[in-house]
């Protein structure tokens, strides 16, 4: 298998995704980190992530696959809830990066979805003559942007009604 389908969206081995929430338990990734898909096992049903960005405390090799502490084995469905929105979670553009004119870098967003390869849809907080991802966004404030162009900046607490 060279591809998996989470939340509606097809990934092939070697996209990036970031995981939005922290997993309970044994994963040991805070939300915001970024994985890429390294193997799928078809019997099992599971994903062998990659952490590109250094090793992660309690992680293997994937069974020599990869450095020690940058693999990890996960189930499609548990990383399913770990790719899902998270729109409580702001980021910041690192990078120069220009859209329809209008720089970027500074600039405060949310992810709105994970997309293939190494892309997300953000939500500007401001109008950027954007789309709307698809209605996960407002009109206008969405771009899709490299996930390694961002870096997060804080946690909002979540709203209880």
């Amino acid at each position: 298998m060279r591809s998996v389908r989470l939340n509606g969206v097809r990934y092939e081995l070697g996209d990036h995704v970031i995981l939005n929430t922290r997993a309970p338990g044994h994963i040991n990734a805070p939300a915001g980190t970024r994985v890429r898909l390294y193997t799928i096992s078809s019997g099992k049903e599971q994903v062998g992530l990659y952490s590109p960005d250094g090793p992660i405390d309690g992680w293997s090799d994937l069974n020599g696959e990869v450095p020690n502490g940058r693999g990890w084995y996960v189930a499609t469905d548990e990383l399913s809830k770990l790719v899902g929105n998270n729109t409580n979670r702001v980021y910041e553009i690192k990078g120069s990066t220009t859209y329809r004119g209008k720089e970027l870098k500074g600039k405060q967003c949310k992810v709105v979805a994970n997309l293939y390869g190494d892309m997300v849809f953000v939500e500007m907080e401001e109008h950027v003559d954007g789309c709307s991802a698809d209605g996960l966004g407002k009109t206008g404030h969405c771009v899709a942007i490299k996930n390694n162009n961002i870096k997060t900046v804080k946690v909002a607490k979540k709203q209880s009604n």
